[in-house]
């Protein structure tokens, strides 16, 4: 059974917020194109079915309703708009029905589209779907059963919805599309509520106990879904500058969340079949991805951080027990990270696509404008035009890929220009790549100097740190002598220096540790240093200016002069860029022919001959066909030509000499890359290592922040005990002598005249009772004040009052310290003060 943190909490999930639009009149253009095309009996025919469409649309637009009403509508308008698509054309040509619809993105709601299109209202209603069922989902009771059902169900129909929109409709949208409807964008929002949907089994499998072993694979499903979300974000440079920070600081915590879940959950697996060197090495690598996680606590919602607090605490406690139980039990190796399997998702959820999407009902709006047996036809010939659009864009694109490749295989045109001084022709591909990347981030020695300065502050603050630790122990330590000799034996407490060995021994090391890196920061100083001028100069630009120009031989070779065959390369070129345009004219022309076919008025007069009537509309489509084919022939012709004139350049011009000469050139230039490849990854290994210095002396000022502050804390309560007990046995002291005095005092006779009103009587010392005086010696001498003798034999010992504080306390007074007893014990994981004596139970 799952064991451990078995009460995973609930995280935070995402729902996305749907598009907003802006009204429309779709009532009248619809119906001014039904009448001018149909008559004036068809357009009062589609009038319920316009004012249902404008219904639903005000509904969408407005969000009005719950969020299951809201899915219902945007299903109804759905298969409308796609039974209008089927009927009307839409679109900004004068003879098509004109209606702009306008959409604002989901994510950046200051950025508005308008298109006159029906496959980008049909995109919107989907992303809204999606949207609508992400919500529901968010808002199901997961603590329900039929919550949990509920809400894994609708996170799958959400992916379905998005997927749905990405593979049907986002391609049929114009350029430039929104962002939030791109391909990469809701295949992005197709895998975030994957993700979300793997994470309820995850929390499910825990709630009905399943094992360790299994939830482990669960959990490391849920991580890996999340960092794909997270990569489809930050890898895409669009993407990445459309979407708020949060956004991928959310997804990168949840996979790194469940990812150490996932080891911890292992590490648990194999604890219980008594595999504890597996077990503490899937609880480091958990601890290990938790610190990463840890970074990010700042950035995430205020839940995720106490679960990932939480689950630290939790894995460091676990790791002590392993630790100690291998220790004192099993003695065994403990293997690296590296040797251990990796551990293997278990994927359990899937797209899938929304019944009202997925049932194939056909909506009958506007079936008594347009027969459904003329919507068909249009279908059908709608069909055979895509695949003459597709089949002949595939064309062209293939032959703008054939000639790319081409070129980059001859090096054309780097080789022409080559011949004038200055080219980066010569450099090979990956210095030009490393010199570009070094430009980047801004220059060589620039960068350098910058990963330079970071160490120098990483290793100022980490010796401040330290010191700062050394003052918080030292002071501590100054405190408790002053207090010892101010109290000589009475102050009973251990002192300090008994109980900070491992904090010290842990600062010494960290001082070894800073001293070693300073060596080595100041070799790889000097070396900067001594190279800067070098590394100033490192640039695509320098580089380009050594490498040797290709030079034009002194004679002719096979009656071919090199001027010629420098000017047929470059005129195959010119061909080749002309053809190019011509290509992107051919596809524009292609698709405005689409946009404006329109067969359904002549369906709609033809009786039953729809494939004639198709084969003499598919023919308007031959010219353009015809020109793909003459623009891919002669692109296949100019190919060989430069080929063969390629060929004689080669040998012409020398090439394989002049990249020889390139390449001994290029030492330089690999050189200076590699040395600043050396530096860099030297500087970076020190700022790395200074940031986990820091890290480590942070923990360490923590526990000696804690160890002071519970010194100060049994300081003051001794002190107020000591005082206290002096106070008392002051007070006893003065009480028996007040006693004392009062019992040796003359009795009064009875009957006898009273005491004269008035009689001022001298007062005891610590305010003792007032006794008279003594009556008069019989020889008429008179005694001497009263001094009280030895007590009799068998009486109570009184000495003399306690000593002020500081002095020793004379024998009698010894007494046992109250606050001779140990404080709270620490967390097992605390290294610092577990072996402290102070911290003992």
């Amino acid at each position: 059974m799952s064991t451990g943190a078995a009460s995973t909490p609930h995280t935070v999930m995402l729902a996305v917020h749907c598009k907003r639009g802006d009204n429309i009149d779709m009532k009248g253009p619809v119906r001014s194109y039904v009448q001018k095309n149909y008559g004036n009996h068809d357009a009062s025919e589609c009038s319920d079915d316009l004012e249902a469409m404008h219904s639903w649309r005000s509904s969408i637009i407005g969000q009005n309703g719950s969020p299951e009403s809201l899915r219902d509508i945007l299903c109804k308008y759905f298969r409308a708009l796609s039974a209008m698509e089927a009927r009307f054309p839409v679109s900004d040509d004068k003879d098509h029905i004109g209606l702009s619809f306008v959409w604002y993105d989901a994510f950046k709601p200051s950025k508005k589209t308008s298109q006159a299109n029906l496959h980008f209202e049909k995109t919107s209603v989907l992303f809204n779907l999606g949207a609508v069922l992400s919500q529901m989902a968010i808002s199901s009771d997961r603590s329900d059963p039929q919550g949990v059902k509920d809400a894994c169900r609708y996170f799958q129909e959400a992916a379905g919805a998005f997927a749905y929109l990405r593979e049907h409709e986002a391609m049929k949208v114009e350029n430039p599309k929104p962002i939030d409807i791109t391909p990469e964008c809701t295949a992005m929002l197709e895998k975030l509520m994957l993700a979300q949907a793997q994470e309820i089994f995850y929390e499910k499998a825990i709630a009905d106990g399943k094992t360790n072993a299994v939830v482990a694979k669960l959990g490391k499903q849920v991580a890996i879904l999340y960092e794909e979300v997270h990569r489809a974000i930050t890898g895409n440079a669009v993407l990445a500058g459309h979407f708020d920070k949060s956004w991928s600081n959310h997804t990168l915590g949840k996979s790194q969340f469940y990812d150490t879940q996932a080891r911890y959950r292992q590490s648990l697996a194999h604890h219980e079949k008594e595999e504890i060197a597996l077990a503490i090495t899937y609880m480091r690598q958990a601890i290990h991805v938790l610190g990463d996680a840890k970074k990010l606590v700042k950035a995430v919602h205020e839940d995720m951080a106490d679960n990932l607090r939480m689950l630290e605490k939790e894995c460091m406690a676990k790791l002590s027990k392993l630790e100690k139980e291998n220790l004192t039990v099993y003695l065994e190796r403990i293997p690296s990270h590296e040797e251990v399997p990796k551990i293997t998702g278990a994927q359990l959820v899937k797209s899938t696509t929304p019944p009202c999407l997925a049932d194939g009902k056909v909506s009958d709006a506007f079936s008594t404008v347009v027969p459904q047996s003329s919507a068909k036809a249009l279908s059908k010939y709608s069909g055979m035009v895509d695949e003459i659009c597709r089949e002949q864009l595939d064309r062209l694109a293939q032959a703008s890929d054939d000639a790319r490749i081409k070129l980059r295989e001859w090096e054309l045109p780097e080789l022409l220009v080559a011949l004038e001084s200055g080219s980066a022709a010569g450099l090979p591909d990956h210095l030009r790549q490393e010199l570009e990347e070094i430009e980047r981030q801004g220059g060589g020695l620039a960068h350098l100097k910058g990963l330079s300065s970071q160490i120098s502050e990483n290793k100022s603050s980490a010796q401040a740190q330290l010191m700062s630790v050394e003052e918080q122990l030292n002071t501590e330590a100054k405190e408790d002598n002053a207090l010892r000799e101010q109290y000589k034996d009475r102050w009973t407490r251990s002192p300090s220096h008994t109980l900070t060995t491992t904090l010290w021994d842990r600062i010494a090391g960290y001082r070894a540790n800073l001293q070693q890196a300073a060596a080595s920061d100041q070799k790889i100083q000097q070396k900067l240093e001594a190279n800067a001028e070098r590394l100033e100069k490192l640039s695509l630009e320098w580089a380009s200016s050594n490498m040797p120009r290709l030079q034009q031989p002194m004679m002719s070779v096979d009656d071919m002069e090199p001027a010629a065959v420098i000017s047929n390369l470059r005129g195959a070129l010119r061909q080749l860029d002309e053809l190019g345009s011509q290509r992107a004219g051919l596809e524009e022309s292609l698709k405005a022919m689409k946009e404006k076919d329109n067969i359904l008025p002549k369906l709609m007069a033809s009786s039953s001959d729809h494939e004639a009537l198709f084969d003499a509309e598919i023919a308007k489509y031959n010219p353009i066909r015809d020109q793909v084919t003459r623009n891919c022939s002669t692109q296949d012709q100019v190919l060989r030509d430069i080929a063969q004139n390629y060929n004689k350049f080669v040998t012409l011009f020398g090439v394989a000499d002049w990249r020889s000469a390139c390449s001994t050139a290029a030492a330089d230039v690999r050189n200076a890359v590699g040395l600043y490849r050396e530096l860099r990854d030297n500087l970076s290994e020190g700022a790395r290592f200074y940031l986990q210095l820091q890290e480590v002396i942070t923990s360490l000022s923590q526990h000696c922040g804690d160890f002071c502050l519970t010194r100060r804390i049994q300081r003051d309560d001794l002190v107020e005990e000591l005082q206290r007990k002096n106070q008392q046995a002051s007070q006893a002291e003065a009480d028996r002598l007040a006693a004392l005095r009062i019992s040796l005092q003359p009795p009064v006779p009875h009957g006898g005249p009273a005491p004269p009103s008035g009689a001022a009587y001298p007062q005891l010392a610590g305010n003792a009772a007032a006794a008279p005086p003594a009556p008069p010696h019989p020889h008429g001498q008179g005694y001497s004040s009263y001094a009280p003798g030895p007590p009799p034999q068998g009486g109570p010992g009184y000495g003399p009052p306690p000593p002020p504080p500081g002095q020793p306390l004379p024998p009698g007074y010894a007494f046992q310290n109250p606050y001779h007893q140990a404080a709270p014990r620490p967390s097992d994981g605390d290294a610092a003060t577990s072996s402290n004596p102070m911290f003992r139970q």
